[in-house]
């Protein structure tokens, strides 16, 4: 995943703020592609529900 300059900005003030630590753009982009890394594998995408497939709820 491309992490875009103003991305990478945002995140190396975020990583200053939470944890006092000014990161190079070297070292931020290495953590921020592991953060997404870790992001990616934790969350499962969700199952594509067909129109038909659901069901209307009565008032």
């Amino acid at each position: 995943m491309e992490i875009k300059p103003d991305q990478l900005q945002s995140f190396i003030k975020l990583y200053e703020d939470e944890f006092n630590v000014l990161l190079t753009a070297k070292e931020a982009q290495f953590k921020a592609s592991l953060l997404l890394q870790y992001v990616s594998f934790c969350i499962k995408p969700l199952a594509k529900v067909e129109e038909t497939d659901i069901n209307d709820m009565p008032d």
